[in-house]
């Protein structure tokens, strides 16, 4: 070729003969495919990876390795001079363009103590710790890309709803994401990135070129770190693709199916330019993890007077029960419907009477000043939803976009008035706080109240006659 001829030339004519030879045939084997963009041979995937720092085959080294730290990574990289590795290819291409400048922070390591001894990279989005790869955990029902187990390395593994649901996949401390830890994860990215948050989660290598080319912003590419590779779900015997879809397992299973199991996924959809949950059935499917490190927020509070035990949940400084009181009392209290099935879901309505005194040990009911207390930190960190979306339960509340960000998990489980239940379209939790009175006979008190045609949350003041849920926060 004529630019091989250029370089002996100039090569013999600097009189530096060493290494000359070398350097074509290199040259040759790396970058003869940038000669004709018309020809087949082009690969745009293989032009964008050189115009990165990246890792192609990070995993695969990682595995190999027990003794690398968290100062290992710099800027996203693995440093080639660490002793522990085994080979000294060169697989961090490295290029002076920075067309596409990728994650821009510091990733963060995560070392697997289990026996395969996996380190991950670590990235930290919004205050939530994720994975920055997928989950290679080699479970005894784990599937690699094309069935070749050195892709397992490369893209992570493949691993059925029955290894989600019954092993525990991801390292101690970590967990499979649920569906609002999902949603959180894109609300935070969109806040920062507005309609290009798409683009922010992908790896700024393999995804198709299209997808790439011709942007205005091509810095957007990969700017959280959360470098999702586009391996679509895979069932059975299906043919695995690279394409324009990166899917991911979740653990919430879907409340509002009967007869079959499916469970909320979550997609990066690259042509519809989305990031979204997807409901699947489960039924021979094969998908990537990604694992997000456990808050500490989650925990439970037995009862002691009935042996009911109760999830419960920090939100800011305060803990609150995450389900409604269901505790049994001789009078002041009904089931919805007076259906025992309906008290299981929706707790207990009770009597302010018996509501301001009915707390377990260790708990009380609250005032409305930590109910305000709740809404102000809620509305400070979901700005893009109402406060009523941010606490409502995941598909009890219609067509309202509720999302339980915070797990309060907020069912609709209306009141009771005059002896006559109200539709299930409203939530409504008694306060300690009184009311201005409404007249001689009766002294209202406010209640903290949900409404399925209002996103936000608000307060309102009932009689102490009216039955209404009771949410009991610590003392």
């Amino acid at each position: 070729m004529k630019k091989n001829a250029l370089f002996i030339m100039t090569c013999l004519m600097a009189l530096l003969t060493v290494g000359c030879t070398d350097y074509v045939s290199k040259y040759d084997d790396k970058y003869e495919y940038l000669e004709d963009e018309s020809s087949s041979s082009f690969n745009y995937i293989t032009v964008f990876s050189s115009y990165n720092y990246f890792v192609s085959s990070s995993s695969s080294i990682l595995s190999s390795s027990s003794e690398i730290s968290s100062s290992s990574f710099e800027n996203g990289l693995l440093k080639s001079s660490s002793s522990s590795l085994k080979s000294s290819s060169s697989s961090v291409v490295k290029s002076s363009s920075s067309h596409f400048p990728g994650y821009q922070g510091r990733y963060g390591t995560l070392a697997d103590p289990r026996e395969d001894r996996r380190y991950y990279k670590t990235v930290t989005i919004g205050n939530r710790e994720w994975m920055a790869e997928n989950l290679r955990y080699e479970d005894d029902d784990m599937k690699c890309f094309a069935d070749n187990p050195h892709k397992c390395a490369e893209y992570g593994g493949y691993y059925s709803w029955s290894s989600v649901k019954e092993s525990k996949l991801c390292p101690d401390g970590w967990n499979v994401p649920s569906l609002q830890e999902w949603e959180l994860l894109v609300m935070n990215v969109k806040r920062s990135m507005d309609s290009s948050y798409v683009y922010g989660l992908m790896a700024d290598t393999i995804w198709q070129a299209s997808f790439y080319l011709g942007r205005e912003k091509d810095t957007d590419v990969n700017r959280t770190g959360f470098s999702a590779h586009p391996l679509s779900a895979h069932y059975g015997d299906e043919t695995y693709e690279l394409w324009n879809t990166a899917n991911f397992w979740g653990r919430t299973i879907a409340t509002r199916w009967i007869n079959t199991l499916r469970v909320w996924t979550f997609s990066i959809d690259a042509e519809k330019r989305k990031a979204e949950p997807s409901l699947v059935d489960v039924n021979d499917l094969y998908m990537p993890i990604r694992c997000i490190r456990d808050d500490g927020r989650a925990g439970s509070m037995l009862d002691a007077r009935d042996n009911v035990t109760y999830k419960t949940i920090k939100i800011g400084t305060q803990t609150w029960m995450a389900e409604n009181l269901k505790t049994v009392t001789e009078e002041g209290s009904s089931c919805r419907g007076r259906s025992l099935d309906s008290c299981e879901v929706y707790g207990r309505l009770y009597t302010w009477d018996v509501a301001r005194k009915i707390c377990p040990s260790g708990w009380h009911l609250p005032h409305k000043s930590e109910f305000e207390t709740l809404y102000e930190y809620v509305k400070k960190n979901v700005d893009l939803y109402g406060v009523g979306e941010a606490l409502m339960a995941y598909e009890r509340w219609g067509t309202l976009e509720a999302r339980d960000f915070f797990d309060f998990n907020a069912l609709p489980s209306g009141y009771r008035s005059h002896n006559i239940y109200s539709d299930a379209k409203q939530a409504a939790f008694w306060t300690l706080t009184e009311a201005p009175l409404s007249d001689r006979d009766s002294i209202p008190h406010y209640v903290f109240y949900m409404d399925m045609k209002d996103k936000d949350a608000s307060f309102a003041s009932l009689d102490y006659y009216t039955e209404v849920s009771v949410r009991c926060i610590k003392d």
